[in-house]
């Protein structure tokens, strides 16, 4: 217990921001279940409703990582973006077009 010279007692906080990481834990890479949302499997950027994401398709997405010497090899070839790099092209409409409109501009 401390006291602050306003009078006040403050006890302090223990633990706070304790963080229970251990640097030195082995950790089995070939067991991880990462799941890579590509930029192809993205909601598109103007959907206003949640989408539902397939955690099974992320998951298999780990085949088609390339690494980045695999990626400048790639471009350093002339070789085409792969497909899963494309983001999910905007939806479109009216609908959505007048719910983002900025309320403070001049019509």
């Amino acid at each position: 217990k401390t006291t602050e010279p306003s009078g006040l007692a403050m006890r302090e906080a223990r633990g706070t921001n304790r963080r229970d990481i251990d640097p030195g834990k082995k950790v089995d890479k070939e067991g991880q279940k990462i799941a890579y949302y590509h930029a192809n499997m993205m909601p598109p950027p103007d959907q206003p409703e949640p989408m539902v994401v397939d955690r099974k398709a992320a998951l298999a997405a780990r085949d088609v990582l390339e690494t980045p010497a695999e990626a400048q090899a790639r471009v350093a070839r002339g070789g085409p973006m792969p497909d899963h790099y494309a983001p999910t092209p905007a939806v479109g409409g009216d609908r959505i077009e007048n719910r983002t409109a900025n309320p403070f501009e001049d019509r």
